[in-house]
């Protein structure tokens, strides 16, 4: 969390502004609100709604049309090391998945009975998973590994395989395993 934190603050050519309150902030936000929370209903709704297993659906055209654009101009960002931009794109394609979430209330669909179309939301959502994994891998390994796994991903982590191609193999089992990123929280001194 922390080299992501560096890598996102500022320009890598730079020093960091750094203090603990943005420091907190920043995490909070970006990976514990929005990135963590995202993994976690994700994974809590593919358990609840298919038994843990990735369900057989159809990426939804939308998010692939926004993935293949931004995962673009994500790579060209590493390859000039603007890991700040390519990090906050990033966070743009987490900001789109979480919009997709409340659109499309998967909730409502498995109350209404829309079997066909809760499926196709949840695979959706577990190939923006396994994709955002592969984009944060160069800055955070460790945390994009235990998303991958959680998705019962078991290949090497590729640049190449960051698309939503569908690569996920349905029916495989999911694990939800707690909390990805927790939130921080300072400490006033009394």
């Amino acid at each position: 969390a922390l080299r992501y934190y560096a890598l996102r603050e500022s320009p890598f050519t730079q020093d960091i502004p750094f203090s603990a309150e943005s420091l907190v902030l920043r995490l909070n936000a970006d990976l514990a609100d929005n990135w963590g929370n995202l993994v976690s209903r994700s994974l809590a709704m593919i358990e609840k709604y298919c038994a843990g297993k990735i369900p057989t659906g159809k990426v939804d055209a939308s998010l692939k049309r926004a993935f293949g654009q931004q995962i673009k101009v994500i790579e060209s960002h590493f390859l000039r090391n603007e890991f700040h931009k390519a990090l906050e794109e990033i966070g743009l394609l987490v900001g789109a998945c979480n919009r997709f979430v409340s659109e499309k209330e998967p909730w409502a669909l498995a109350g209404k009975g829309e079997k066909k179309e809760l499926c196709n939301v949840l695979y959706s959502l577990a190939e923006c998973l396994r994709v955002l994994a592969l984009l944060y891998f160069p800055v955070m390994p460790s945390s994009s590994e235990a998303v991958l796994g959680r998705l019962g991903w078991n290949k090497v982590p590729r640049w190449k395989d960051a698309s939503l191609k569908g690569l996920l193999k349905q029916g495989t089992q999911t694990t939800r395993q707690g909390v990805l990123f927790s939130k921080i929280q300072i400490v006033e001194k009394p």
